[in-house]
C-alpha cells in the first residue's frame, strides 16, 4: 500500500507491474508531497528508490516535488 498527504494519509492499494515492482497513478498538484510505503499492512517504510524525504507533523516521510508544467 501507499499513504500520502495525497490521500489524507489513508492507505491506498498499489498494482503489481509485469517486471514485478509495484505501481500506483495519482495526479499531483504543483508543490512537496509526502508518503510512505505499508507492507503487507505492517509496517511503514521510506521509500527505498527515493532519497527525498520531507516531515509532516511529527513523522519523517519519503517526499515527491511536482513542478508546474512550462508555459
Amino acid at each position: 500500500e501507499i499513504s500520502g498527504d495525497f490521500s489524507g494519509w489513508k492507505p491506498l492499494a498499489m498494482e503489481k507491474s509485469a517486471d514485478g515492482g509495484w505501481a500506483f497513478t495519482v495526479d499531483l498538484a504543483p508543490g512537496q508531497h509526502g508518503y510512505k510505503f505499508r507492507v503487507n499492512g505492517g509496517k511503514w517504510v521510506f521509500d527505498p528508490n527515493n532519497a527525498e524525504r520531507m516531515t509532516s507533523g511529527k513523522y519523517e516521510n519519503s517526499a515527491i516535488t511536482v513542478t508546474a508544467p512550462e508555459p
